[in-house]
């Protein structure tokens, strides 16, 4: 046996050291209890000017719609990805483990979570597909062209959007930001 795992007790949380029995050094693994850990892909650098190009305010952009065009892996690559430890119903094992998933897309700033689930691999998936909704509300502009653009029923992005805080409040302010510039159009046709 090459590697041997072994866990040696400390008063707040569990420390894993790996022996490696050919070099005969320790490796240890430094991760303090409180703090989230914090996984960085690599990516292209964006600077907010580049950021700000590729959305735009009406959502025709070109660079924002090739956004959904990417796979999963290539979305989450442009991502900064935070695990979290969620709290409520799950236990013991919900309450110790960071579970919860946060991705930040770096190029337009978006950011969807995801705690439901006791499982990370669950909760990065629901992140991702909740991103994905939220690009797509950005680049389409309305529910219904969303949900063709990413092959879901209107119903069923409807739902999603419903089941999540962030999304909903995302719509919210779409449907206000639209009230406001219907208001500013109204308005300037009066002082014609």
């Amino acid at each position: 046996m090459a590697h041997k795992m072994i866990w040696k007790w400390k008063p707040s949380f569990m420390l894993p050291l790996t022996f490696n029995s050919q070099s005969k050094h320790v490796i240890r693994f430094h991760h303090h209890p409180f703090s989230p850990l914090k996984i960085h892909h690599p990516i292209i650098n964006y600077t907010t000017a580049a950021a700000a190009a590729n959305t735009s305010n009406n959502g025709d952009s070109v660079k924002a719609k090739e956004f959904l065009e990417l796979t999963d892996e290539e979305l989450v690559r442009q991502c900064e990805m935070d695990f979290l430890k969620s709290s409520g119903a799950g236990g013991q094992h919900r309450n110790k483990r960071e579970s919860a998933v946060r991705l930040k897309h770096l190029p337009t700033g978006i950011i969807a979570q995801a705690s439901e689930d006791r499982s990370q691999h669950m909760n990065r998936d629901s992140a991702v597909k909740r991103l994905r909704a939220l690009i797509a509300l950005k680049v389409e502009g309305s529910i219904s062209e969303a949900a063709k653009y990413i092959g879901l029923s209107t119903g069923a992005l409807s739902r999603l959007i419903l089941s999540d805080d962030s999304l909903r409040k995302e719509v919210n302010d779409l449907r206000a930001s639209k009230v406001r510039n219907m208001d500013s159009c109204i308005l300037e046709a009066q002082n014609l």
